[in-house]
């Protein structure tokens, strides 16, 4: 009696790790889909006598199938890491990390004071009202802190 609780405890346990290592293979899929997979699967192979082998066979062809989605992702995102980035590149607004930045921008003329020059237009297809809008904005408060940073400089404002 013991051996044949034994064996249900086991075959439990082959047909968790069958199901899990059935959904780790098929991550897109539902579960409950998945369940009625491996629902099928388990009752082609329960009742054969080397049915945990059958199981082993069958994680290690799962594990294989997870392994080479996971590797085509890993392949996906290192090529669109080598990708340069459009976003980037069209960019209009500068970066403004520093005073001298700021500073030397503003002397280039880089910081635009007309919207309608704005790179954006030029370059994308598509209309971008509200990001435009707020790149005005940002190229406004832009030259407004190169004029507040040229003052402080100048010693006509102080730091307070």
């Amino acid at each position: 009696m013991f051996e044949h609780s034994c064996m249900k405890m086991e075959k439990g346990n082959l047909y968790i790790s069958l199901y899990n290592g059935y959904v780790k293979a098929h991550a897109t899929t539902s579960k409950a889909d998945c369940q009625k997979q491996v629902n099928e699967i388990w009752k082609g192979i329960k009742s054969d006598a080397n049915v945990s082998e059958k199981v082993e066979s069958l994680l290690k062809e799962y594990d294989a199938i997870a392994k080479q989605k996971k590797g085509t992702l890993m392949t996906f995102w290192a090529k669109r890491a080598l990708k340069p980035d459009t976003l980037h590149q069209t960019s209009a607004v500068p970066d403004v990390t520093t005073k001298s930045s700021l500073v030397e921008e503003h002397a280039c003329g880089s910081v635009e004071s007309n919207p309608s020059t704005s790179k954006t237009e030029d370059v994308g297809k598509y209309k971008t009202k509200v990001q435009d809008e707020l790149k005005v904005d940002i190229d406004l408060i832009k030259s407004d802190m190169v004029g507040l940073y040229k003052r402080k400089d100048n010693g006509i404002i102080t730091k307070n």
